[in-house]
């Protein structure tokens, strides 16, 4: 698909010149302390919230990190898990994650592009994918989002951070045309609709809506569980 292509080379273009792209609200830009803590802080507060949830841990013997980035979140996924795989559009982005797990000593991680996860089998306990979806195009995402939810294990769980809008097409298509970002970067909204129809699909079901901690975004995380 010649749009999924030219999306891949724009992110890796801009991997390639700026592998530590902002996902804070300070907009770092550099692989400090601060930028793998907040990875730190995401996953056991997304962790700690849904052990609420569902009155019960959720199993991380295999997880999966979608748009993985340098691995501001692989890194605290792989010191409680027993394996992760850790995905990314980007080549040059999954090197420096590697570089940044190698740094820390973990040896449970596997990194691969987005392309060759599609013939893995359902395997997954929990598929985690924060600060991600904002930036891809719907036409993608719902397409993306099944693929997720039919990579989880029976009873698995996936957290999925996007924004989603339940108003007419034509609020959606005003709110659309008023963004002047560049079209890598701006932040996309789904139809609520169009991703529970995505996940059903795939044999789960939404089960909540969790506060994002990011506050830069008024996105929230969509939290689904296979049948």
């Amino acid at each position: 698909m010649k749009k999924l292509d030219d999306y891949a080379a724009g992110w890796e273009k801009i991997a390639r010149q700026e592998p530590y792209f902002p996902v804070l609200a300070d907009g770092s830009r550099i692989a400090s302390d601060a930028f793998f803590q907040s990875g730190e802080d995401d996953i056991a507060a997304l962790l700690a919230a849904m052990t609420a949830l569902f009155s019960r841990e959720v199993p991380l013997d295999s997880v999966l990190d979608f748009g993985c980035g340098a691995g501001r979140l692989t890194l605290p996924l792989a010191r409680r898990a027993g394996h992760v795989l850790a995905v990314d559009i980007a080549p040059t982005i999954l090197s420096h994650a590697r570089q940044n797990a190698d740094r820390a000593g973990l040896r449970n991680i596997t990194f691969s592009l987005h392309d060759d996860v599609a013939s893995t089998p359902p395997s997954f306990d929990f598929v985690c994918s924060l600060l991600v979806f904002q930036y891809i195009p719907p036409f993608i995402g719902y397409t993306l989002i099944r693929s997720l939810t039919t990579l989880l294990k029976s009873d698995g769980v996936a957290a999925l951070q996007l924004r989603a809008h339940e108003g007419s097409r034509l609020q959606r298509l005003a709110t659309l045309s008023r963004r002047r970002r560049a079209p890598l970067t701006r932040m996309h909204l789904y139809d609520e609709r169009l991703v529970a129809r995505a996940v059903e699909k795939a044999g789960g079901s939404v089960v909540a809506l969790l506060p994002a901690s990011d506050h830069r975004t008024d996105g929230a995380v969509l939290i689904v569980r296979k049948s």
